[in-house]
């Protein structure tokens, strides 16, 4: 719908190209490195967004439900988000079938991709919550969050194993612990 594609990255590409030759008259940007960073940035774009943009509007609404409740205007009683944020086992198929999508060229895989950004996104969260969880009462639980935190500001292999931990504990049936005050 609004034109997606390498035609509207390529100038984008060029301007990068200029401001990088503008810092460092020495660098070549031959054709073949143009078109590797087109094809790069129009296959990761399509995933890049959706998932920023789930992890900033769960942030978001994270922060408000605490603003919220600190001035007493909410009137619910607080989630317990590490113990019940999980994906749902449906979205396992249609992750699976989003990620098929993404493989095909066209419009279809863009929409593919769009769908796994924002399913990664979900996977990662409960990953989150699930650490949150599993760290609940442990003298090592603050540091650790920090690290992690931190690590996956910075890195991208923090990402994907909480990613990896969702994707499981969304797999699972049951909790991957069973937790003080959760029945079996």
């Amino acid at each position: 719908m609004i034109n997606y594609g390498p035609e509207m990255l390529e100038p984008i590409v060029d301007q990068v190209a200029e401001r990088v030759r503008a810092s460092d008259p020495q660098f070549a940007f031959t054709d073949a490195a143009r078109q590797d960073l087109l094809e790069t940035l129009t296959a990761l774009i399509p995933v890049l967004q959706p998932l920023m943009w789930t992890l900033i509007l769960v942030g978001n609404l994270y922060l408000a439900l605490r603003i919220t409740r600190a001035s007493g205007q909410l009137r619910r009683r607080k989630d317990d988000f590490p113990n019940t944020m999980r994906m749902p086992k449906i979205s396992l198929v249609i992750f699976a079938v989003a990620l098929l999508l993404s493989m095909l060229s066209g419009s279809i895989g863009l929409i593919g991709s769009a769908i796994s950004g924002g399913m990664i996104a979900g996977f990662t969260l409960a990953g989150f919550a699930m650490f949150h969880a599993i760290s609940r009462g442990k003298p090592w639980r603050t540091p650790a969050l920090v690290m992690v935190y931190v690590g996956t500001f910075f890195m991208f292999l923090p990402a994907f194993i909480l990613f990896l931990i969702g994707l499981v504990a969304s797999a699972r049936t049951q909790p991957l612990s069973n937790f003080p005050n959760q029945s079996t």
